[in-house]
């Protein structure tokens, strides 16, 4: 049986006097840079299309750049014209005797402002206090099993909120607990006993154990079958109806 010869095809040249006779027609000059090649015309044309879409988002990245400093410049002039009409007007009631529009004025440009600082802090109080909470859903959501760690996160997320202090808090029908998150975190097996990880919680019938739980998820088929098949909202409902 005759035996094939792999056969390669350069694409690249340095010279045309490199190019193969028969193939010097599928070639064209090509310049990258400070350098002369001499590429295949399907390569060449890749490589022209590449560069004319990158050069097309330098162009834009510009663009953009450009239109971000005009915005900031009439920005700019647009405060300091805005500072120059109060100034003006601050002189004219000067003259006029109008101090007491003056001060009234002073009172609610302060008042604004306390306004604009009480809410960039709500704002990153709230920033704050939304990463704290992700992180404590993320670690104990953790602790579910594979296929239903998203919906006890949402579950997790639904038991959390925030008291008056700011501190995170357990609720409970709806309303603020005295359950820490560390007994929160304890007990989560007992409150999701089909969505928590066996090896996070205690099983078996010995001390400390919940062998009801256990044995009702044994001789529960349909949720093994919907185990099996990877159907998660099967094997919640028939996990569910053991409550």
């Amino acid at each position: 049986m005759p035996q094939l010869t792999e056969v390669r095809m350069n694409l690249q040249y340095e010279t045309l006097d490199d190019v193969p006779a028969d193939l010097k027609d599928s070639f064209v000059e090509f310049k990258e840079g400070d350098k002369t090649l001499f590429l295949h015309k399907d390569l060449a044309d890749t490589k022209r299309e590449f560069y004319r879409t990158k050069g097309d988002l330098t162009q834009a990245q510009r663009k953009q750049q450009e239109a971000l400093e005009r915005l900031q410049a009439l920005e700019e002039a647009e405060n300091k014209r805005q500072r120059e009409l109060e100034e003006k007007d601050l002189e004219s009631k000067q003259k006029n005797g109008q101090y007491e529009e003056i001060l009234n004025d002073f009172k609610t440009k302060a008042q604004q402002r306390e306004e604009e600082l009480k809410r960039q802090l709500d704002e990153l109080n709230n920033n704050v206090r939304n990463e704290k909470k992700s992180a404590v859903v993320s670690e104990l959501s953790s602790l579910g099993t594979e296929h239903a760690r998203d919906t006890l996160k949402r579950l997790i997320a639904s038991d959390l909120d925030f008291g008056d202090d700011g501190s995170l808090i357990v609720v409970e029908n709806g309303k603020a607990s005295s359950t820490t998150i560390a007994e929160y975190k304890a007990k989560l097996k007992d409150l999701y006993p089909f969505l928590v990880g066996e090896s996070h919680g205690k099983g078996g019938q010995g001390k400390g154990g919940n062998g009801s739980l256990t044995q009702a998820g044994n001789t529960n088929v349909k949720a093994d079958e919907a185990k099996k098949r990877g159907d998660l909202k099967g094997f919640l409902d028939a996990s569910i109806k053991l409550n």
